[in-house]
């Protein structure tokens, strides 16, 4: 009678110890209380739960790039009322003439008209970078916070006294020309650095005592007048209106 085969009692150790194991496995992935089971999302909801978030946090993104990058290039077409004002023009003070350059190299410019026209061409020139001293370039003047030099090479600084005050550059912003009854932010450092931030602001640009209540620029009473697709790049730069018009 044969033999039979010795069984290897190791076999049958191995064999216990991996049903335990895929046993174990089976009540760790289905364990936990009765609670938590239910709480734990299915993985399609997780799926669903990730996608909303990112397209909230891209549409939150693009909308905070948009709000941050204005003037936008080759795309918003602006126009802002500007002044120039000297406390030692006059026996009180007065406007100075308006700029006359007509050079256009970024798209901040103006058409001797007293309106400043903002449609940047590049992206040197448009959202932060759309920059008031890229406006003084184009009509060839400068400004710093101790003094403005104007087109026709004329400086003023502030070495001149006003009503017994000492004079100082500042520059006068209205957020609408429609809130020049309001009273204006009134800057005094960075002014080469000072953005444009929005269609139809009033701008001053003074010297002045400090805390000098100025007028606000005349041109505003023709700013409704001016259509903004009549000037486009490439075309000849001449005034749009130069004075009001009667009704």
């Amino acid at each position: 009678m044969p033999l039979a085969m010795a069984r290897d009692p190791r076999s049958r150790s191995s064999l216990a110890d991996a049903v335990r194991n895929v046993e174990r496995a089976a009540r760790i992935g289905g364990g936990g209380s009765r609670l938590s089971r239910i709480l734990r999302p299915s993985f399609p909801a997780l799926v669903v739960l990730i996608i909303a978030a990112g397209t909230a946090l891209v549409a939150f993104a693009y909308t905070t790039r948009d709000v941050q990058a204005r003037p936008v290039q080759n795309e918003d077409h602006w126009h802002s009322p500007y002044a120039l004002w000297d406390c030692a023009e006059g026996t009180e003070g007065d406007f100075l003439p308006q700029f006359t350059s007509t050079d256009d190299g970024l798209g901040i410019h103006s058409h001797d008209d007293a309106i400043i026209h903002i449609h940047p061409y590049f992206e040197a020139a448009s959202g932060e970078n759309a920059q008031l001293e890229d406006f003084m370039t184009a009509m060839r003047a400068e400004i710093s916070d101790d003094a403005i030099t104007l087109d026709d090479g004329r400086v003023l600084a502030e070495d001149v006294t006003c009503g017994g005050e000492p004079a100082i550059i500042q520059v006068h912003r209205w957020e609408f020309a429609s809130s020049v009854d309001e009273a204006p932010e009134v800057f005094t450092e960075n002014l080469a650095e000072l953005r444009f931030l929005n269609n139809g602001e009033a701008w001053i640009i003074a010297r002045a005592p400090e805390g000098a209540e100025l007028p606000p620029p005349p041109s505003i009473a023709w700013l409704g007048q001016i259509d903004p697709f009549a000037l486009r790049a490439g075309e000849e730069s001449t005034p749009l209106v130069t004075e009001p018009q009667d009704e």
